[in-house]
């Protein structure tokens, strides 16, 4: 099968993780894989998106502003001939809207429904329950629920000593850790302020990401604080953590939480739709849950008193290494689904 999929952002984040994965994955598998990218995320000094993208996946760049950069796009897909092209976010769902009839169009819902974006493509792939619920009924008949995965990965058994080392935590310490996206809708100002207002002695929290609020958050942080900025060994830096912390506002479905409990992190986390539903499906199989109960949304002293009492546990029991059965967030069964999906539009 030729498979194009199209991303047009500027930095690598989880929206273009799930897209280059899913290529990779693809063609690994034995298709014909192609991915257009815009220059930007190519060229991005700190995040590029081209570097994570496998030998085996053929890379097509366009440029210029979105217009330009759309219409470069169709000209490539037109060109190529696709059995499916599947875009990823605002304007590559929008460069395939004059393309009905040419290939089957598939777009993966990494936010939530947008009539302006989706409406007339010919599939939509909805990554958490919650987001059929939004939908017309229309669209839902069009529509599939696969959920996000996450490939195995090995990582330097010497990290975790390496990275505490080079943020001055001692191993006696508990670090306490967030990764992502340094944005508003994040929150990570709560968390910086509920650690500090707790003041646990004996631990250090680090804030791993860049972004629009990294500023703000330096001019309010205190010593314990540390700010390594983007990384690209996330699960390194991971592995560095004694406990994970999400406080974001929205999390469509959150594959850092993935890649949190590949790790065996305990986690605490507001009640976002990508937690309540990891969390709610981890209590259906039996397997280790979120720290409960999840915190409401900005609620400074639940988060307070959620860290001072899961640094207490670990003083009272030694730190925890989870089992998340993470066999059911294996990829086969989501490519595969995936595929079977593009062949129900073929």
């Amino acid at each position: 099968m030729k498979i194009v999929h199209i991303i047009l952002t500027s930095s690598f984040a989880g929206s273009e993780r799930y897209a280059v994965d899913l290529a990779n994955l693809q063609a690994e598998a034995g298709h014909d894989v192609h991915l257009i990218l815009h220059r930007r995320g190519c060229q991005n000094p700190v995040s590029p998106i081209a570097p994570r993208v496998s030998s085996d996946v053929t890379i097509h760049r366009v440029h210029g502003i979105p217009p330009i950069a759309k219409w470069m796009t169709r000209r490539i897909i037109k060109q190529l001939q696709p059995d499916v092209a599947h875009a990823h976010l605002s304007h590559a769902c929008k460069a395939l809207h004059p393309l009905k009839g040419v290939c089957p169009r598939v777009a993966t819902l990494h936010i939530h429904y947008k009539p302006h974006q989706h409406k007339v493509l010919d599939g939509l792939i909805a990554i958490a329950p919650w987001q059929l619920a939004q939908m017309p009924e229309t669209i839902k008949e069009k529509s599939t629920q696969i959920d996000n995965w996450i490939t195995p990965r090995i990582h330097d058994s010497q990290a975790r000593a390496r990275i505490r080392a080079s943020i001055g935590v001692q191993d006696d310490e508990i670090l306490i850790g967030t990764l992502g996206r340094v944005e508003e809708g994040k929150d990570q100002i709560n968390l910086v302020r509920s650690f500090q207002r707790a003041g646990i002695p004996g631990t250090k929290l680090a804030i791993v990401g860049n972004g629009s609020m990294l500023p703000k958050l330096k001019k309010i942080a205190g010593r314990d604080v540390a700010f390594p900025g983007y990384v690209s060994n996330s699960r390194e830096w991971l592995s560095a953590f004694d406990l994970f912390v999400s406080t974001a506002k929205s999390e469509p479905f959150g594959l850092v939480f993935l890649e949190a409990m590949q790790m065996g992190l305990p986690i605490i986390a507001t009640r976002s739709q990508g937690a309540l539903y990891i969390n709610d499906r981890q209590q259906k199989s039996g397997s280790a849950t979120f720290i409960q109960p999840l915190l409401p949304i900005g609620d400074s002293l639940a988060l307070q008193s959620a860290l001072i009492q899961q640094v207490k546990r670990f003083r009272r029991e030694g730190k925890q290494t989870l089992d998340y059965g993470m066999e059911k967030y294996s990829p086969t069964t989501s490519i595969a689904k995936i595929e079977a999906f593009y062949r129900t539009l073929m």
